[in-house]
C-alpha cells in the first residue's frame, strides 16, 4: 500500500531497526518498522526525517497495528523550518499534537491538508510562526468537534457585536459581561481577537492578515488553547512557543 505522510517521531526496535510514528493522508497516525534503520548507512537516513513529506510503501504485519516500510522517498523538505529555532519550535508544536492527541489508524484528509498548509506557512516565514501554530491548534479543536460559539453569549443568547467577552472552555463559548460571574476559568478575549478567531475557523482559506493584531491574538488565545487541551484531551502541551516565551521580541 502506498501512503503519503510525515514523521512525528522515531524510536529503536531491537539493535538495528526503528519504529517510525507517521501521520498519513490515507490512514491517519500509524506506526511502521524500518528494517536496519539504526545502521550508519541505512537506506532510511535522510528520507524518513522530521519535516519532510514522504511517499512510502507499507505492508501489514502479524500485529495489525504495526506496519512495515518497504520503501520511501522524500517529496518535499521544509528546509527553512529545520534551519531556524523559532520556526522549529512552532513546527514541533504541530507534531506534538498529532502524536499525542490523534487516534491511531483514523484517516482525516482535512486534518492532513491543514498540517501541510500550516507547515508551509511556518516554512515561508510569513508572520510570526507562533501565529500559525495557534491557527493549527484552533482548527484542530474545530475538527475534533470543539468549535467555539463566538457570535453570542452561550448563557443568555445575546448577540456579542464587536465587544470583548469572556471565554469559558467548559461551556465552549463566550459569555457576556452581564452573565459572567467570578469563575476562575474565564478568559478575557478582546473584540478583534474574537473576530480573528471567527475568520480563522470560518474560512476555507486563510484570511487576509494585513493590519490585524497578530501579537495580541497570540497572547490572548494562549490560555484558551492550553486550557482547552487540558479540558478536552486531558493533557498539557509541552512544546510550541517555548523559545519565544523565554525571551522578549
Amino acid at each position: 500500500m502506498e501512503i503519503n505522510g510525515l514523521l512525528l517521531r522515531k524510536y529503536p526496535l531491537g539493535e538495528i531497526d526503528r519504529i517510525f510514528v507517521l501521520y498519513t493522508l490515507e490512514k491517519g497516525r500509524i506506526r511502521a518498522v524500518g528494517s536496519g534503520a539504526q545502521k550508519m548507512k541505512s537506506r532510511w537516513t535522510g528520507v524518513v526525517e522530521p519535516f519532510q513529506l514522504i511517499r512510502a510503501d507499507i505492508q501489514t504485519r502479524k500485529d495489525p497495528s504495526l506496519f512495515r516500510i518497504d520503501g520511501a522517498e522524500c517529496n518535499r523538505r521544509f528546509q527553512k523550518i529545520v534551519a531556524d529555532l523559532e520556526r522549529l519550535d512552532a513546527a514541533y508544536g504541530v507534531l506534538e499534537i498529532l502524536d499525542r492527541f490523534t487516534p491511531e489508524g483514523d484517516a482525516n484528509p482535512q486534518l492532513y491538508r491543514l498540517i501541510v498548509d500550516v507547515l508551509d506557512r511556518i516554512d515561508t516565514g510569513l508572520f510570526d510562526s507562533r501565529f500559525w501554530l495557534r491557527v493549527f491548534q484552533l482548527r484542530f479543536f474545530a475538527l475534533a468537534g470543539y468549535e467555539p460559539t463566538l457570535d453570542r453569549c452561550i448563557r443568555c443568547g445575546k448577540r456579542r457585536g464587536t465587544r470583548s467577552a469572556y471565554f469559558t472552555v467548559p461551556e465552549g463559548g463566550v459569555v457576556c459581561k452581564s452573565c459572567c460571574g467570578a469563575e476562575s476559568e474565564r478568559i478575557l478575549l478582546s473584540g478583534p481577537t474574537i473576530e480573528l478567531i471567527r475568520k480563522i475557523l470560518g474560512e476555507e482559506t486563510f484570511p487576509d492578515l494585513r493590519d490585524l493584531p497578530i501579537r495580541k491574538f497570540i497572547e490572548e488565545t494562549g490560555p484558551m488553547v492550553s486550557t482547552g487541551f487540558e479540558y478536552y484531551f486531558e493533557g498539557s502541551l509541552r512544546s510550541g512557543g517555548i523559545l519565544r516565551e523565554m525571551r522578549p521580541d
